[in-house]
């Protein structure tokens, strides 16, 4: 991920950790399949913006310095949770979406025992 991409969005989540997503990072990677990976045209920046802002969970990942943030309600598929890993940097007080898709459950390469933050109840 490069710092002189330009941005879609860069908010705080819950925990006042500054996430962004770069245009090149959604245009090549999110909904391009052209590293390889299955495309996911399904949702938009808004979208993961809105997951990043008010999650209904974030888990540590088991990939190292990542975490999951998790949302039910994607607009085309108001059943299925959009997921998203944000790579955290050394301070941990700012990251970079590395990768978003549809997901049925809250499962899928997060650490079960550090659950990190979820949305109160009113």
């Amino acid at each position: 991920m490069n710092d002189t991409d330009d941005k879609l969005f860069c908010v705080k989540d819950p925990r006042g950790k500054i996430v962004s997503l770069s245009k090149n990072r959604y245009y090549t990677h999110i909904i391009s399949n052209d590293d390889q990976h299955q495309a996911h045209p399904e949702f938009t920046p808004n979208e993961i913006q809105q997951t990043i802002e008010t999650p209904d969970v974030i888990y540590g990942s088991s990939f190292p310095d990542s975490d999951v943030y998790f949302k039910k309600g994607c607009i085309q598929y108001p059943s299925l949770f959009i997921k998203v890993a944000v790579f955290m940097y050394d301070n941990e007080e700012t990251g970079e979406v590395s990768t978003a898709f549809l997901s049925r459950h809250i499962s899928g390469n997060i650490d079960e025992g550090s659950l990190k933050y979820v949305k109160p109840r009113l």
